[in-house]
C-alpha cells in the first residue's frame, strides 16, 4: 500500500517536503488526504482504505462523500467548496462510516492549502482524525517503539521527541545537522523549543500546539529556527501525539533553505525575463513608429528594417532558449544522430555570430590534420558553439578578439572558445552551468544582460552525447570553455591535442 501511495505522490508532482511529510504521516494511525487546487480529491493514505474498506476508484473526486453520513454530506460539501474558493483552512466535523462494522464514527477533518511564493494554491493537504472517544484517540495516537526508532535513526529528516510544554526530550542526528545543537545538548533536560525559536514565530508555535492537543495531529507548516551559530533556517515541520496520557509528541523538521532559494531565483528570473523581453520590444516599437512616419531616405528605411530584424532575432533566440529549457526539463528535447563535419559546423556558427557583432573579431584556428567528423545533432551542437561565442562577446566588452580552436585528443574532438574579458571568479565557477545561474554577474544588474540559460543549454547538449564542458578562467584576464565530444570509434587515434593556424 505504501508503495502505491508513493506512486500517487510521484504522479501528482509533489515537492520533496510534502512527500517527506506524508512518509512521516504513514507512521501514525491517522487518515491523510490530498486534493488538487480545484478541490478534486486525488489521494487518500492507507488508513482511509483500512477504515472505509474502499478502493481508489470509489473515492476519487467527490466519491469519498458517500461514506459520510447522509445528514452531514451537505454541510461537508459546502464547507469544502467554501475553503477551495477562499483558499482558507478547511475545518469540519462529520460522521464517517466504518466499512467493516457499518457504524459511524465522528471525525474532525482539516485541510491546509499549500501555496507557492505568489500565494497561489498548488495542492491541499489534509487529515481526518477520529474524535469519537478522546481516550481511544490517545491509544490510537500511540506508535510502537520500533516504528519510532526506525524513523528516528534513519536520519532521512530531522525527528524530535518533545512534550506540549515545549521541552525537547530527544532528537536525531539530522536534527543536529539542521540546528547545530548536538543530540547530547538536546538531551540535557534544560533544552526547550523556545531556545531556538525566533520570537516572531512563537505565537505560531502556540497555535500549532493547541491544534495538536485538540486533534492529536498538527498539519505541516512553515516556520524558522535559529541555529546555534545564530543563523536562521527556514523549516517545514509537523507534529503528532505519540502518547496522549503524557502529552508527548513526535515532530519532523525539514530544512527548506534550498527550496526557498529556488523560489527566490525563480522570482528573479521572471523579473529578468520580463526585462529582457521588454528591451527589444521597446526598440521594435520605436522603429515601427519611425517607419510609419514615411521616411523619404531609402537608406534610413533599410537601416530601420535591419534593426527590426536584429531585435526580432534576439527575441526569437530568447524564446527558443526558454522553450528548449522547458523541453529538456520535461524530457521532450529531441536529438538527431548524424555524421557531420565539425569544422564546417563551427565555421557556420562563427559566420552567423560575426555578422551580428561589430565589436569583436572571431578567429578560427583550424585543425591541421584535416576534417573532423562526429556523430550528433548538427544544429543543437551548433547552438552550443553559438552560445559560447555570444557568451565570450558579452563578457569581454573591453576586448576585441575571440579565439576558437578545434583539435582532437585520443578519444574526443575538442572545441575551445577563448575570450579576454572579465573572467569568472573561482567561487562561482562550479555553478556556472546551473539553470538560471549567472554567477557574480547576477549582482551587477544592467551590466551584463541575459537569463543564465546559454551555458546551461550548452552543457546539457554536450553531456547528452557523452561529452563535457570544462572551464578555465582568471578574473580580469578572460575565460576559456573547452567542449569535449566523443569521436566515432573508427576515428579515434593515439596522440595529443593539436591545434592549427588561424584562418
Amino acid at each position: 500500500m505504501f508503495h502505491d501511495m508513493e506512486n500517487d505522490i510521484t504522479h501528482a508532482h509533489l515537492s520533496i517536503e510534502v512527500l517527506s511529510a506524508i512518509k512521516v504521516a504513514e507512521t501514525i494511525p491517522h487518515i491523510v488526504w490530498m486534493a488538487r487546487p480545484d478541490g478534486y480529491r486525488e489521494y487518500f493514505n492507507q488508513h482511509w482504505y483500512a477504515f472505509t474498506k474502499t478502493n481508489r476508484e470509489q473515492v476519487h473526486g467527490n466519491g469519498w462523500l458517500q461514506w459520510v453520513h447522509p445528514d452531514d454530506r451537505g454541510k461537508v460539501l459546502t464547507a469544502w467548496r467554501a475553503a477551495v474558493q477562499t483558499s482558507r483552512l478547511y475545518n469540519v466535523r462529520y460522521l464517517l462510516q466504518n466499512g467493516r462494522t457499518g457504524a459511524y464514527h465522528r471525525f474532525l477533518s482539516r485541510g491546509l492549502p499549500l501555496k507557492d511564493t505568489h500565494g497561489h494554491v498548488t495542492r491541499w493537504l489534509g487529515t481526518c482524525t477520529d474524535i469519537e472517544d478522546k481516550t481511544s484517540l490517545g491509544k490510537r495516537g500511540q506508535i510502537s517503539e520500533a516504528q519510532f526508532y526506525t524513523l528516528f535513526e534513519s536520519n532521512i529528516l530531522g525527528v524530535v521527541l518533545g512534550d506540549i510544554q515545549g521541552n525537547i526530550l530527544d532528537a536525531n542526528e539530522a536534527w543536529a545537522h539542521i540546528t547545530g545543537w548536538t543530540p547530547t545538548e538536546t538531551r540535557s533536560g534544560t533544552f526547550n523549543c523556545f531556545s531556538f525559536m525566533p520570537s516572531a514565530f512563537r505565537e505560531q508555535h502556540l497555535q500549532a500546539t493547541q491544534e495538536l492537543v485538540e486533534t492529536g495531529i498538527c498539519l505541516p507548516y512553515e516556520s524558522e529556527i535559529e541555529r546555534k551559530d545564530g543563523r536562521r533556517v527556514p523549516i517545514l515541520t509537523g507534529k503528532a501525539l505519540c502518547d496522549h496520557e503524557h502529552q508527548t509528541y513526535i515532530a519532523f523538521v525539514l530544512d527548506i533553505t534550498a527550496q526557498k532559494e529556488l523560489d527566490k531565483r525563480k522570482d528573479e528570473f521572471i523579473s529578468l525575463a520580463c526585462h529582457e523581453i521588454k528591451t527589444p520590444l521597446t526598440a521594435l516599437k520605436l522603429l515601427v513608429q519611425r517607419l510609419k512616419q514615411k521616411q523619404k531616405r531609402e537608406e534610413d528605411q533599410e537601416r530601420s528594417l535591419s534593426l527590426i530584424e536584429a531585435q526580432t532575432t534576439i527575441l526569437t533566440h530568447l524564446v527558443n532558449d526558454l522553450l528548449d529549457v522547458s523541453k529538456i526539463r520535461q524530457g521532450y528535447f529531441d536529438y538527431a544522430d548524424d555524421l557531420f563535419d565539425l569544422d564546417l559546423m563551427i565555421r557556420e556558427a562563427i559566420e552567423q555570430v560575426q555578422q551580428a557583432t561589430t565589436t569583436h573579431t572571431l578567429c578560427f584556428h583550424v585543425p591541421e590534420a584535416g576534417p573532423i567528423h562526429i556523430v550528433g545533432d548538427k544544429y543543437k551542437l551548433e547552438q552550443v558553439v553559438t552560445n559560447l561565442l555570444c557568451n565570450a562577446i558579452k563578457y569581454s566588452p573591453q576586448a576585441h578578439d575571440v579565439d576558437i580552436f578545434l583539435g582532437t585528443s585520443e578519444n574526443a574532438a575538442i572545441i575551445q572558445v577563448q575570450d579576454y574579458g572579465v573572467g569568472i571568479p573561482k567561487q562561482y565557477q562550479h555553478t556556472i552551468f546551473n539553470r538560471f545561474d549567472r554567477g557574480a554577474y547576477s549582482q551587477r544588474k544592467g551590466v551584463f544582460p541575459g537569463l543564465g540559460l546559454g551555458l546551461y543549454l550548452a552543457h546539457e547538449i554536450a553531456t547528452h552525447y557523452g561529452g563535457d564542458i570544462e572551464i578555465e578562467s582568471e578574473e580580469g584576464k578572460g575565460t576559456t570553455f573547452s567542449v569535449h565530444l566523443p569521436l566515432p570509434h573508427e576515428k579515434r587515434r593515439d596522440g595529443t591535442v593539436s591545434y592549427g593556424r588561424c584562418s
